[in-house]
């Protein structure tokens, strides 16, 4: 049996129509930074790092001039967690996962929680590593 004969046509639809609103999205913040790499960026994002369980890291964005902050090591790690929790429950079972500038909400099943985000501090500016 061929691959295509494999997959549904309707999650083919729903993957390129996902992939479309990806590309779109990231071209308009790409072009909003007017910085003359805006095709590399915009090739990284949608189609370099598809995924979105591959941490682009603070040394891809600096290679591509992309400006960042760093984040405070425990808004990192929360984050990071977040996102590892995410990626698992996902895969496994349906989930909701609201963001908010200040804090986050995520259930699965049962399983709930919300948190606030730590207070903001004054930022200091790093170099990118």
């Amino acid at each position: 049996m061929a691959m295509a004969d494999k997959l549904n046509p309707f999650l083919i639809g729903a993957y390129k129509a996902s992939s479309s609103v990806s590309e779109q999205y990231i071209t308009e913040v790409a072009e909003a930074w007017s910085l003359p790499n805006t095709a590399e960026i915009i090739s990284t994002f949608t189609e370099k790092y598809k995924s979105h369980g591959y941490p682009i890291s603070r040394s891809i964005l600096a290679k591509l001039n992309v400006s960042f902050t760093n984040l405070p090591d425990d808004v990192d790690e929360l984050v990071c967690d977040l996102h590892d929790k995410c990626t698992d429950s996902t895969i496994q079972n349906e989930c909701v996962i609201i963001l908010s500038a200040d804090s986050f909400y995520f259930q699965q099943g049962d399983f709930r929680i919300s948190e606030a985000f730590p207070a903001k501090t004054p930022n200091k500016k790093s170099k990118a590593e």
